[in-house]
């Protein structure tokens, strides 16, 4: 195909050296035509608006944690653009990345046994970490696409530790096949069912 940009092909492996995640920093910034000091200014900027993020949906916000590979939950068309939704829903968004590894690793020690997928575990630990009394969250929503196996599993085990500390769940899988109408009624239901509660604390 011509005429589209070219792929952004850099190994970013944070189970190495730290310099290795600078020698990636670097790497994507020159694919854009800058030089180091923009690249790490770049990147330090993404930093704080990540934290902002984050203390958003620590300000009394109603918040959303949704779960999901990232290729999935950011790709808008993929994922029916939910972000947006439930932003213009009124919900702050979280999601798996927003949690550090050490927090999501110890989180998930409530599973009793790390999974075999490590972004599976990630996404598991994220989920927990955001149960956690002193972040919490609203709801919880888990994306997956139809045809991922270790999803089933990690769905579950996310299903089961949110409803035994009483915090709605809800499961949506996309695929070829999804209906936009369908999609759009389960969250407008799922959002509405969490501003009752809300209003009823």
């Amino acid at each position: 195909m011509t005429g589209l940009p070219p792929i952004i092909d850099v190994n970013v492996d944070l189970r190495q050296k730290k310099r290795n995640l600078y020698k990636a920093i670097n790497d994507i910034g020159k694919l854009f035509g800058k030089g180091a000091v923009a690249s790490f200014y770049a990147w330090h900027k993404a930093k704080q608006l990540h934290r902002q993020e984050i203390t958003t949906a620590a300000n009394g916000q109603k918040s959303v944690a949704l779960i999901g590979h990232p290729y999935i939950i950011h790709d808008r068309q993929i994922s029916m653009d939910v972000i947006n939704r439930l932003h213009k829903l009124e919900f702050n968004v979280v999601t798996p990345e927003m949690v550090n590894g050490n927090d999501a690793d110890q989180a998930a020690k409530a599973i009793g046994k790390k999974l075999f997928w490590s972004y599976s575990h990630h996404m598991a630990g994220a989920a927990l970490a955001y149960m956690q009394p002193n972040n919490p969250v609203d709801g919880i929503i888990f994306l997956t696409s139809f045809s991922c196996g270790p999803d089933a599993l990690t769905a579950e085990l996310v299903s089961q530790h949110a409803k035994s500390r009483g915090i709605p769940y809800m499961l949506l899988t996309v695929d070829e096949h999804t209906a936009e109408a369908g999609f759009i009624t389960r969250l407008e239901a799922f959002t509405d069912m969490l501003r009752r509660r809300w209003a009823l604390c």
